[in-house]
C-alpha cells in the first residue's frame, strides 16, 4: 500500500453478522450465519476511494454441517478455516470464507488436517467465487491442503513443528514447515524456530512463473507478561519468476504475510520482491484487559531483478482493550503505522480503529 495522488484513504464502515449453532444431535451441528456491512458516505465514483473495507454487503455467511467426536471433527460448507495463508486473519469487518470440506484431528500442536476448497468469499466479496486475490477473471478448481504437527516436551523445553503441502490449482504447489523449541517455565523464557518455504508452478500459472525457496529464523523470549520476536526471513531471488521468486498466496496477496517470520503490518511479505525481511515485535500483556505492542520491520526485498531494493520500513503501534462488568463483549482497537521507502515518493502513513462487540 502507499499514498496515491487524488485518492481518498479516508474510509469507514460499520456491520456485523449474526451466527446460529444448532446443539449436538449424534456428533451432528448445523451452523449458520447472516452478514451486513455498508460504508459511511462512500462516493459512486470506487476509482477515488481506498478500497480497504470493501463493497456494501448483505448476505448469507457461513453454512455448514460439522460432525464432531472427542477430538476428531469434519465441516462442510461455507465456513472459517484456519491453514496457512488459507485463513479468516483480518482487521475487517466481513470475515473471509470459504467453501469446501475441512477435516481436523488434535489440537493446536498435536494435528492433522485435511482440507478440499472449492470456491471462498473475501472481505470485498459479496459472495463465493472461484476466483482468487490475483484475477477477477480467471476462475480455478481452489485448492487442497494436507498438514499436520507435534510437540513434546523434555527436561523443560517444548519441541515443536508443522509440515504443509498445499496445491493451488493454476497457480502454485506449495511445501512449507517450521519448527520451534521454547522453555516452558520460569519467569524468562527464550525461545527460538526455524522455517522452510517452497512454491512451485502449477497448471496455466496465472500469476506467472512459480519459484520461491525461503528460509527464516526467529528468535525471542517472553519475560512474564512480556514478549519480544525477531523475526528474518531469506527470499532467493529469482529473475524471470512472478515478482522475482515471492511465493504466490491466490487466497492471501495484498491481504496477508501470513505465518512468515517477518511481516510488515500494511504490506504482505511475499507481495514485496526476494530479498531479506526483518521484523522485530514487542508486546504486553500486563495490564488487565489491555494489549500492546510495537513492531519495526524492515523489507530489503527487489520484485524486479536488476533494480534497486524497496528499502521499506514500517514502524507500527498497537493496542486492544477488552471491557469488562456491564460492558463484557465490547472491545476497542487500534493500529497505527507509517511506511517509508525510498522508493516511492511519499510517506504512506494509516490509522486503523475498529470498536467490535460480542454478545
Amino acid at each position: 500500500m502507499q499514498v496515491v495522488k487524488d485518492l481518498n484513504q479516508d474510509t469507514a464502515g460499520y456491520g456485523g453478522f449474526v451466527k446460529y449453532e444448532t446443539a449436538a444431535l449424534n456428533g451432528f451441528k448445523l451452523g449458520g450465519s447472516l452478514i451486513y456491512q455498508r460504508t459511511f458516505n462512500r462516493p459512486d465514483d470506487k476509482g477515488s476511494v481506498i478500497p480497504d473495507i470493501g463493497t456494501n454487503v448483505t448476505n448469507i455467511g457461513e453454512a455448514y454441517v460439522s460432525w464432531e467426536h472427542d477430538a476428531f471433527k469434519i465441516t462442510a460448507g461455507n465456513q472459517r478455516v484456519q491453514l496457512p495463508w488459507t485463513s479468516d486473519y483480518d482487521w475487517r469487518v466481513v470475515p473471509v470464507l470459504f467453501q469446501g470440506i475441512n477435516v481436523h484431528y488434535g489440537n493446536d500442536d498435536d494435528f492433522l488436517s485435511l482440507a478440499r476448497l472449492y470456491r471462498w468469499k473475501g472481505w470485498a466479496d459479496d459472495g463465493f467465487s472461484r476466483n482468487s486475490m490475483y484475477s477477477t477473471d480467471e476462475k480455478t478448481a481452489g485448492m487442497w491442503s494436507l498438514g499436520g504437527g507435534r510437540s513434546v516436551t523434555v527436561n523443560g523445553l517444548k519441541y515443536s513443528g508443522q509440515l504443509w503441502r498445499q496445491h493451488y490449482y493454476d497457480y502454485t504447489n506449495v511445501s512449507y514447515g517450521e519448527g520451534h523449541v521454547s522453555a516452558v517455565s520460569g519467569d524468562f523464557r527464550p525461545n527460538a524456530g526455524l522455517q522452510y518455504i517452497r512454491g512451485t508452478g502449477d497448471g496455466r500459472e496465472l500469476a506467472g512463473t512459480v519459484d520461491n525457496t525461503t528460509l527464516g529464523f526467529q528468535a525471542g523470549f517472553d519475560y512474564k507478561a512480556y514478549k519480544v520476536a525477531l523475526g528474518y526471513d531469506h527470499i532467493k531471488a529469482a529473475p524471470g519468476a512472478y515478482n522475482n521468486g515471492s511465493l504466490v498466496t491466490p487466497y492471501a496477496h495484498n491481504m496477508s504475510s501470513g505465518p512468515y517470520f517477518a511481516q510488515p503490518y500494511f504490506t504482505s511479505t511475499q507481495d514485496l520482491g526476494a530479498g531479506n525481511a526483518y521484523s522485530l515485535d514487542v508486546s504486553t500483556g500486563a495490564v488487565q484487559n489491555l494489549f500492546l505492542g510495537a513492531r519495526y520491520s524492515f523489507m530489503d526485498l527487489t520484485a524486479v531483478a536488476g533494480t534497486a531494493s524497496l528499502n521499506q520500513s514500517e514502524y507500527l503501534l498497537y493496542g486492544i482493550y477488552n471491557f469488562a462488568g456491564a460492558l463484557k463483549g465490547l472491545s476497542v482497537a487500534e493500529w497505527v503505522g507509517v511506511q517509508t521507502s525510498p522508493a516511492r515518493d511519499t510517506r504512506f502513513f494509516q490509522n486503523r480503529l475498529e470498536v467490535s462487540y460480542n454478545f
